[in-house]
C-alpha cells in the first residue's frame, strides 16, 4: 500500500512539470509574435521582410559582388559641346576682275610707189616696220592696192618670198604673214616684179597706190589675278577636305575659258556657270603649310569673280573618351558562330553592305577598289568601276584587295607605295608621310577601330595593337605587334542581361545629333527629346569598354549613364 501511494505521487509530479513547460513555451511564442518587427528580426537573425539580408540576383547572371538590375554602373556629367568650334576654317579672298581685250592696230603703211624691172633698170621698194609687243601681237596681215600692172607682183618678208602672182584685180590680200617669219623688233617687206626675159625692149612693173600691215594687239595685263592665304601647321595636319566657292559675273557666250590654279596646280578649267555660286573641290595635297597662292585667268572676254572663299573642313576634333567596366560574370563563353558587318575578317556576313564591309566589297566586284576612310557619300567607299575623276573622293587613296593603289590615282596623298609625301598630306592618310615624321613610327594598313587618328602612331603595345586588325608595321615593314592565336570562343552577354546606354539632355525640342563609338563600333542619334537610350549588348565586352562621342550639332548633355537591365 505504501509503495503504490509513492508511485502515484511521482506520476502526478511529472505530469505537472510537462504542463508547466508547455505553458512557458506558449508564452514565449506569443511574446515573440507580439514583438515589433525589427526586434523580432534582430532576435531571430532574419531581415524584417522575412528574406535573407542583401540583394538577390539570378543565379545564372549575377553574384553578390555585382550590381542589381536597373542599377547605374557608370555616370558622368559632360556639359556643353560646341560643334563648330574648330571644325572648319574659311578664307575670304578679294573680288577678281579679269579682262582680256583685243585692239586692231596699223603697224605699217605706205602709198604711191612704183617697182620696175627690165634689162636696163631694176626698182624695188623696201618697207620697214617694227613689232613692239611680239608675244601679244597676232593675226598680222598685209593688204595691197596696185594699178598699171605689167608682170607678176612679188613680195618678200625678211628675205622669204610670201607672194608671187599676177593679180586678177587691183586688190591683193589680205595676206596672212606667218609669225615664224616675223622678228621681234624690225622687219622688212620688199616689193619686186618679175623679169622680162628676152624682151630687152620691154619693162615689167606696177604702181602701189596703198599698202598696209595690220594686226591684233591682245592685252593680257588684266587677264590674270593672284591672291594668297596662309594655313597654319596644326590646321594643315588635320584638313579633311577643302572647297573653293566663287560667283562669276559673266555672259556665257562672251567669255573664254576660266582657269583657276592653286599653288600652280590646276583645279578648274572651263566655262563656269555664270550668275550663280560655283563650288569646286580642292585636292588637299595641293595646299601648302604656310603661304598658298590662288590664280584666276581667262583667255578671252571679261569676268567679275566675286564672293571668293576657300573653306577647309577639319577631321572631327578628338572628343573625350569615357570608360566603364563590365564584370566577367555578366558574360558567358560562346563559340564564335557569327561575324559582325564591318569587321575585316575575310568574311562577308549575309545582308551586309559592300560600302560598310571591306570583305563584302571585294566579294561584290571582280575589280573592286576600297577606301579605308569614310567618304562624303557612302556609295563612294567601295567602287567597282574606278575612274580618274573619282580619285579625289578617297583621302587615303583607293586600294585593291592587295592594298596596292589604283594606277590612275597614284602619286597622290594616300599612295603608300610611291616613297613620296605630298606637301600638306596628313600623316594618318599616307604611309610615306607617317614614316617621314621624326622618331620611330608605326603604320596600320586598315582603318583602326578607334578611328583615323590611330593609323600612324609613335609606339605600340598589346592593347593598342587591338585597334588595328592587320597589326602595326614599322618602317622596316616588320610586324611590330605580337601575333596571338585565334580563339575559338568569345565573351557574350548572358541572355537575361542587357546593357543600356543613356544620354540625358538639358532641354527638349532642339535637335540633338551625334555619332558615338562603343569600343570602335559606330552608332549615333538624332533626336528632339530630352533623353536618348540605346541597347548596346552587341558592342560591349568583358572588362574595360569605351564610349567616344563626336557631336554633329551643339549639345548640352546633362548626364551619360550606363546601366544593367
Amino acid at each position: 500500500m505504501h509503495r503504490k501511494n509513492l508511485m502515484g505521487k511521482g506520476q502526478q509530479s511529472g505530469s505537472s512539470a510537462a504542463i508547466l513547460v508547455a505553458i512557458i513555451t506558449l508564452l514565449i511564442i506569443f511574446y515573440i509574435l507580439f514583438l515589433p518587427p525589427e526586434d523580432r528580426a534582430a532576435l531571430l537573425g532574419t531581415s524584417s521582410s522575412g528574406g535573407s539580408s542583401g540583394t538577390t540576383y539570378p543565379s545564372d547572371t549575377y553574384n553578390e559582388d555585382l550590381p542589381g538590375k536597373g542599377e547605374v554602373i557608370f555616370t558622368i556629367n559632360p556639359g556643353h559641346f560646341d560643334y563648330r568650334s574648330l571644325d572648319e576654317y574659311e578664307y575670304t579672298l578679294p573680288t577678281v576682275t579679269l579682262r582680256q581685250t583685243t585692239d586692231s592696230a596699223m603697224i605699217a603703211q605706205a602709198t604711191s610707189f612704183t617697182v620696175k624691172k627690165g634689162w636696163f633698170e631694176n626698182v624695188e621698194k623696201p618697207v620697214y616696220f617694227e613689232i613692239a609687243d611680239y608675244e601679244n601681237t597676232k593675226d598680222i596681215s598685209l593688204a595691197v592696192t596696185v594699178s598699171k600692172r605689167n608682170g607678176r607682183v612679188i613680195v618678200e618678208l625678211n628675205g622669204r618670198e610670201i607672194y608671187d602672182d599676177e593679180p586678177t584685180s587691183s586688190n591683193i590680200g589680205p595676206l596672212q604673214l606667218p609669225k615664224v617669219s616675223l622678228n621681234s623688233g624690225e622687219n622688212v617687206l620688199v616689193f619686186k616684179t618679175s623679169p622680162v626675159g628676152m624682151s630687152f625692149w620691154d619693162t615689167n612693173g606696177y604702181a602701189v597706190e596703198h599698202m598696209s600691215v595690220q594686226a591684233k594687239i591682245y592685252d593680257y595685263s588684266q587677264s590674270a589675278s593672284r591672291s594668297t592665304f596662309s594655313i597654319s601647321p596644326d590646321e594643315s595636319e588635320n584638313i579633311e577636305k577643302a572647297t573653293l566657292r566663287f560667283y562669276p559675273d559673266c555672259m556665257p557666250n562672251e567669255v573664254g575659258k576660266l582657269t583657276i590654279d592653286i599653288n600652280d596646280r590646276n583645279i578648274f578649267s572651263g566655262i563656269p556657270d555664270c550668275g550663280i555660286i560655283n563650288r569646286q573641290a580642292v585636292t588637299v595635297s595641293s595646299l601648302n603649310v604656310g603661304l598658298n597662292k590662288i590664280e584666276f585667268a581667262t583667255d578671252w572676254g571679261s569676268y567679275l569673280v566675286d564672293q571668293v572663299s576657300i573653306t577647309t573642313e577639319l577631321e572631327e576634333p578628338v572628343q573625350p573618351t569615357y570608360y566603364f567596366d563590365l564584370h566577367e560574370n555578366l558574360f558567358k563563353k560562346q563559340t564564335k558562330d557569327y561575324d559582325r558587318c564591318g569587321e575585316i575578317d575575310g568574311i562577308c556576313p549575309e545582308d551586309c553592305d559592300e560600302d560598310i564591309d571591306k570583305d563584302c566589297c571585294f566579294k561584290e566586284y571582280d575589280k573592286a577598289f576600297w577606301c579605308d576612310v569614310k567618304t562624303d557619300l557612302l556609295d563612294d567607299r567601295c567602287v567597282g568601276n574606278l575612274e580618274e575623276s573619282y580619285c579625289h573622293r578617297c583621302r587615303s587613296g583607293y586600294e585593291d584587295d592587295r592594298g596596292d593603289p589604283a594606277d590612275m590615282c597614284e602619286d597622290r596623298c594616300g599612295d603608300d607605295d610611291d616613297d613620296f609625301c605630298p606637301v600638306g598630306c596628313n600623316s594618318n592618310l599616307d604611309k610615306d608621310c607617317c614614316f617621314a615624321k621624326d622618331g620611330d613610327q608605326y603604320w596600320c594598313d586598315d582603318l583602326p577601330t578607334n578611328g583615323l587618328d590611330y593609323t600612324c602612331v609613335n609606339s605600340v603595345s598589346y592593347d593598342s595593337c587591338q585597334v588595328c586588325v592587320t597589326g602595326y608595321d614599322g618602317e622596316d615593314r616588320d610586324p611590330s605587334c605580337p601575333s596571338e592565336p585565334e580563339e575559338d570562343e568569345e565573351d557574350e552577354l548572358k541572355s537575361n542581361v542587357h546593357v543600356i546606354l543613356e544620354f540625358k539632355f538639358t532641354e527638349k525640342g532642339e535637335t540633338k545629333e551625334a555619332v558615338y563609338y562603343i569600343n570602335g563600333f559606330e552608332s549615333g542619334f538624332e533626336t528632339r527629346d530630352d533623353t536618348y537610350t540605346k541597347v548596346i549588348d552587341n558592342y560591349v565586352e568583358s572588362g574595360s569598354n569605351s564610349i567616344r562621342l563626336i557631336p554633329k550639332s551643339d549639345l548640352d548633355i546633362r548626364q551619360i549613364n550606363v546601366r544593367i537591365d
